[in-house]
């Protein structure tokens, strides 16, 4: 009984993995990102964006990273729902690893 509870909790970790993975993977799929359509939409509003401004953002929420470093530092930590938040959870994340 031990054994398949080992074996069981061996399995488990690589499932686990996969899934959070093909997850990032989803959701990182579709074109443009939260930074992107925020722009867009103070663009439609007729506020003016600087090209300072939108880099300061993409590197402060991470965007600027690249495909695995994004999923390194924050693959399976981003669990919240808002897109605030989770850029949260990631920056602090992205900050203690690389302290």
């Amino acid at each position: 009984m031990v054994d398949y509870l080992i074996r069981r909790l061996l399995v488990m970790i690589p499932t686990l993995l996969a899934i959070s993975f093909i997850t990032f993977v989803i959701i990182q799929l579709p074109p443009g990102d939260y930074l992107t359509t925020y722009i867009e939409e103070l663009r439609s509003q007729g506020e003016a964006v600087d090209q300072s401004r939108i880099d300061f953002l993409r590197q402060q929420f991470g965007l600027d990273l690249p495909f695995h470093e994004k999923y390194l530092t924050c693959g399976g930590c981003c669990t919240a729902t808002s897109a605030t938040r989770s850029s949260t959870i990631c920056r602090s994340a992205r900050w203690s690893a690389t302290a």
